[in-house]
């Protein structure tokens, strides 16, 4: 696949990579960047994770059947919002269904490259992260250009046996948790496509527009950088408003004192 790579030796390295990436001349790169806490995991949507082998015809079938549920028992359990949801396209309910852990074929990505840091050190601590970026104003050109305008309520455009097209996309409505996040996604045309494979591929050829990159967090520093994420306030509790939030934070406090303490035990 073609992507730059990259490997981080500590702290001050992420912090020139976020100066390269705000100040760069060029004015169309708007990244989208995506923490992952195990470097070796491709950039699948969490529906192609459960899938397995499948073939496109069953997975649809699939992805319809749970979507369906999802919209109809919706409003048994959801307090009223207000939201007129009647003319909701599946894009605008993947959204939702993402939000309270559904597997869909969106991928989560952010604006912040810190948020994007803190969710490539907060698990498998034995394991490198990997943060990845991609301008998105780019691929969204190059991707119009050669597919179309993505058209959100369009069932069939999301319906494609031979179209692999990513399109970034941002959210229709944002909860506390995904504005916290500044989350945004990519959704592709083809319900069984590696996100990180169609990306590579759409730049072939226009490198110098920056294609998709991918930095490694050794497992070696993931604690020094959470502990230095909890100073900027990108923390658990402030990603995760709410009980959710407030467990993981004690997750991580209890990571973040043992790791202090084999430090000073090692120390003295």
């Amino acid at each position: 696949m073609n992507w730059h790579r990259d490997k981080l030796n500590g702290w001050g390295d992420f912090v020139e990579l976020v100066e390269r990436l705000n100040f760069n001349e060029q004015g169309d790169a708007d990244w989208y960047i995506r923490g992952q806490s195990n470097e070796s995991w491709p950039l699948q949507p969490s529906l192609l994770r459960h899938l397995g082998e499948v073939a496109v015809e069953r997975a649809l079938g699939i992805e319809f059947g749970a979507t369906r549920r999802f919209m109809s028992q919706y409003h048994l359990h959801a307090p009223t919002d207000g939201v007129d949801k009647s003319k909701w396209g599946p894009i605008a309910w993947w959204m939702l269904m993402q939000h309270y852990s559904g597997p869909t074929r969106l991928l989560d990505w952010t604006l912040s490259p810190y948020v994007a840091l803190y969710f490539a050190v907060d698990e498998c601590p034995e394991s490198d992260g990997a943060v990845w970026f991609f301008p998105s104003t780019a691929l969204a050109t190059i991707t119009v250009n050669r597919y179309g305008k993505l058209e959100y309520s369009s069932q069939e455009q999301l319906e494609s046996r031979d179209v692999k097209a990513v399109y970034p996309i941002e959210a229709t409505q944002h909860s506390k948790r995904s504005a916290s996040q500044q989350a945004v996604f990519t959704v592709c045309t083809h319900v069984l496509a590696d996100h990180g494979q169609v990306i590579s591929e759409a730049f072939v050829g226009q490198e110098n527009r920056y294609p998709l990159n991918k930095v490694i967090v050794p497992a070696g520093v993931k604690n020094q950088f959470l502990s230095k994420l909890k100073t900027m306030n990108i923390t658990a509790s402030s990603l995760f408003p709410g009980l959710d939030g407030l467990g993981r934070a004690s997750r991580d406090y209890i990571r973040l004192r043992a790791w202090r303490t084999r430090d000073e035990e090692t120390a003295g």
